[in-house]
Formats: structure tokens, sequence, C-alpha cells
């Protein structure tokens, strides 16, 4: 490349001119602050209080839109601020129309209604609501989910403009006229794809028909699969798709790694090892089971550590206080199954280890979402064994991407030896036995069998059994007479143990003698 740089060694100071392709001057553009959009006054403050001050991407581009008041479908990665991307447009629209006195005892009619497929993510949706409305004042926030008791949560439900739900609950408390729905202006649907795997698809038609007079409805999943789509067109009014992330993408502040064991001893001792040297936390780990959740907290706390279990057999106040125990630190390690894959959002948990894979590719995502939330540097750890491998290399196919594999020093697993085939087994359905000997009262029974049809032919040979055929019916069509003598025909076309005789033998008794008629005992 010439150089095209002019130094004047006459005038002081020096200039020095650039050719304009070789210096290329870049302004950093200005990060977007909340405070750039329409927002009310009441949600920057609280939003100033709970130190947001410049939105993240998903958050950007929902505010965007959503308050110009289109339909949206948003895709983007978990814990990347989609709770609070949809809660402030919503939020903004109760504030503009929120009248001037509100009372506390009218019926439950809500503007806006949220909707969740766990009682987790309810929990956690509702939390950060009541976060957000603490400066505003006359707006009333409640949750209907199952679990808890009816009468308080219908008490609950009075004058409440924000309603976030379970689809089975809300539609119990609908049909009770418990909650009305005419009046809602936003619905939106949290975690879409999850509601569909559950199968709640006929219920998302009841409700959307309930709030046919909406004028906003958003859709968060993690994906635009199909079904998806499907749902969107039939629910929503021309909406504008926002993917910013997808499943596959790898997320930046989370480091995956994956941990060969041999067995469950290996497990354990690995999982022993990183509660004990490794600087963590708080750790989710997740196991696929119920009963392995139980037991291995239990393990964990006859070792030393402060582990707490939950799983979806609990109880919902026993799950709440699991929760609590968790956010307020009162508890290292929670040991869960996927019910705490979605809705958990707590940022002090540092790592995630995954037990074992999991059912679902999809469930991979959110377990290892758990940890790296609001910027922070996440591990998530997977331990399996080779008899897993299949399921370990559908995860990275699903994922687009290998996860690193490691090896903890002085706890290394065995070489992995891929098992031979075994040999082919000749005794499988299908194929014949090498020796199958006559049955079914014809031939000795220990001869070998050559033939179909009681003594017939094999496929191999076209010749009849030469075997002896014994006798097993008498002259009276009975299955008596004696089997151990040859079977002869007779003349009248009957069989009998005789040469020429015409007498029947007797089936419950001495087949050898002649049957004889027994006579009724008198009652």
């Amino acid at each position: 490349m010439t150089d095209n740089t002019h130094i004047s060694a006459s005038s002081t100071p020096k200039i020095i001119e650039l050719d304009t392709a070789d210096a290329i001057i870049t302004t950093p553009m200005p990060l977007p602050e909340f405070a750039d959009f329409d927002l009310p006054k009441p949600l920057l403050t609280a939003l100033d209080k709970l130190g947001f001050s410049n939105p993240t991407l998903v958050q950007e581009k929902t505010l965007e839109s959503a308050l110009k008041g289109n339909d949206l479908m948003v895709s983007a990665q978990t814990g990347s601020g989609k709770t609070v991307a949809f809660l402030l447009p919503c939020l903004s629209h109760v504030l503009n129309t929120l009248p001037p006195a509100h009372s506390r005892h009218k019926k439950a009619r809500p503007q806006v209604l949220v909707v969740c497929p766990t009682r987790e993510l309810v929990q956690q949706v509702t939390q950060d609501t009541i976060n957000l409305v603490k400066d505003c004042k006359g707006i009333r926030v409640a949750s209907i989910m199952g679990g808890m008791s009816y009468p308080k949560q219908i008490a609950g439900l009075k004058g409440a403009q924000i309603v976030i739900a379970t689809p089975g609950r809300l539609l119990d408390l609908e049909s009770r006229n418990n909650i009305q729905l005419n009046d809602v202006s936003h619905m939106v649907l949290d975690e879409a794809d999850r509601m569909l795997d559950l199968g709640f698809s006929e219920d998302l038609d009841k409700i959307a028909k309930l709030c046919e007079k909406r004028e906003q409805t958003l859709l968060f999943s993690a994906t635009f699969a199909k079904n998806i789509v499907g749902l969107a067109e039939n629910l929503m009014f021309e909406p504008e798709r926002i993917e910013l992330a997808n499943t596959q993408d790898k997320h930046s502040d989370i480091s995956q790694s994956l941990y060969w064991t041999d067995d469950e001893v290996h497990k354990q001792a690995l999982l022993m090892h990183w509660l004990e040297h490794e600087p963590i936390d708080q750790v989710v780990i997740f196991t696929p089971t119920q009963v392995e959740t139980e037991r291995l907290a239990l393990a964990l706390r006859k070792a030393g550590h402060n582990a707490i279990d939950l799983h979806g057999g609990m109880r919902q106040f026993m799950r709440m206080k699991q929760i609590k125990k968790l956010r307020e630190g009162k508890a290292k390690i929670l040991v869960a199954t996927d019910v705490a894959a979605r809705g958990l959002d707590v940022p002090s948990i540092s790592h995630v280890i995954n037990y074992g894979i999991p059912m679902k590719n999809e469930d991979y995502v959110h377990r290892i979402g758990r940890t790296g939330r609001a910027g922070r540097q996440g591990h998530a750890i997977t331990v399996s064994t080779h008899a897993d491998r299949r399921k370990v290399f559908a995860l990275q196919h699903f994922l687009k991407q290998d996860i690193e594999v490691c090896e903890v020093e002085g706890i290394e697993p065995k070489p992995y030896q891929p098992r031979r085939d075994k040999k082919k087994n000749s005794r499988r359905r299908g194929k014949p036995r090498p020796y199958q000997f006559e049955r079914g009262g014809q031939g000795d029974g220990k001869k070998p069998y050559n033939g179909k049809k009681g003594g017939g032919q094999s496929k191999s040979s076209d010749k009849p059994f030469k075997g002896k055929r014994y006798d097993k019916r008498d002259d009276d069509g009975r299955n008596g007479g004696d089997t151990k003598k040859p079977y002869r025909k007779c003349k009248d076309g009957k069989g009998s143990n005789k040469k020429h005789g015409n007498k029947s033998y007797d089936n419950g008794g001495n087949t050898k003698k002649p049957y004889k008629a027994r006579k009724p005992k008198n009652k």
C-alpha cells in the first residue's frame, strides 16, 4: 500500500494529512435510555430505583412497536429481559387510562391479562409487576394459579387491573363468574411454546374468545415453530415478528461444559468436588425425576450442605416456601426437576448442573438460562454417562454447537470402549428353534419335530411324520381312552384302543377301565 501521509517540515505545528481510505473515523452510537420512550413518569421512577437505565435489545425493539399498539411475536433468549419488555407498554396503557377514583370492591374486570404456563412463572411475573407499580397509586395486581385456595384468590381479584394467571385456573374462575374478561385491552402470552407443549391450545382459544374486545396481543416464545405461527394466525391481527435470537444461539454470558462419568458413584464424586472446591454463590441441580430429586437433596443435607428440593409433586405453599428460601439466600443448593427450568429468576445463581440429560432438548436451553442473568457470568455443567451418548449427540445437533468436554484431575472417567455387536441369536422371534418336539398328543414327545398340522411335514421335507399316533378320543367322542396304546381305526370309523371294541372309557377316573355311567347323588 502506498503511503499517502504527507508531513510538512517548514510549518509548525506539523500537519498530517490522511487519506480517507486509510483513516475511518467512527463515532460510537449513544446507548438508548428508558427516558427516550414515551413512558409515564411513575414507571421511569420505578425503573431508576431498580437500577434500570438502559433497555436491553429485546426491550428496545419491543417498546418501539408495542407503544404504537401493534401486535407482536417476539423470540429472544432467556434472561434477556422479556418480562419488563411486555410489562412496560401494558402498564403505560393502564396508567394513561386509569380513572380518578378507583374502588377496591368492584368486580374483577382486568384491563391487562398475562397468561403463563407454570405457577413459578406466574409468581415471577407477578413479583416483577409489583416492583414496577410500587410508586403508581390506584393499580392493583392479582395472580391466579392452581394449588391455592379459591377464597383467597377471589378476594384478591376484586378491583385488580392487571391479572397474571395460568390457563386452567383462569377458565375455572371465569366459569364460576368470579372474573370477567370483557374489558381486557392487552393480552400477553408468555412462553407460548411451553403452553402448547402442555396441551393448552384449546384453553388459549377459549381465553382469546373471552377477550375478543382486546386492542393488542403480545406473544413471546422461544422459537417460531409451525404451531406457534398457527396460534398467532388465530389470535393476532397482522402481527409484527421480532426474532432476536433462537434456542440454537450460543449464550455469551454462559460457559457450557460436559463431563463424562462411569456410574452413579463417579457422578457423586464429581458433584462433591464442585460443591467443595468451586467458587459457587448459588447452584441449581436439575434431576430427571421427583424421586431422584428428594434422594439427592437428602444425601447432600447428610453431607453437611445447605440443600433444598423442588418438584411438581409438592403442594403449592411448599414450592413457594422453597423458592423464597433460595431468593433470600437461606439456601445455597436447589435440587429440582424441570418445574424450575422456567420462571425462576434469581440473579445470584452462578452455576447450573444438569445431573442427567433432559427429556426434551428445549428444556436444556431453559435450564441453563437460570444462570447468567442480568449481565452476570454463569456456568452450565452437564454430567452424563456413556450410556446416554446418543442423547448428548442429539442435544449438540439441536444446539448446532459442540459442548466442551472437560475432566477433573484425579476423577477422570475410564476410557470409553464401544460395545461390540453381539452374535445373532438363532432363537429370535420368527426363526425356528434348533430342536422342537412333537406336541398336542401326537408323537411320543421325544422325537424331533418334522412337520406341521399334528405330525405333518416340515419346510425342508415333504415326507410325512413316521412316528406312532395314539388314541385320545373314545367311541362317544369323549377325550378318553388309553393314550399309551396305538391308535387303530375301527370298522365304524370311530377310534378305540381295542381291535373291534365299542367301549368308552372314563375321562375322570381310570382310563384303562370301561366307562360306567354314575347315578346322581340324592340331595
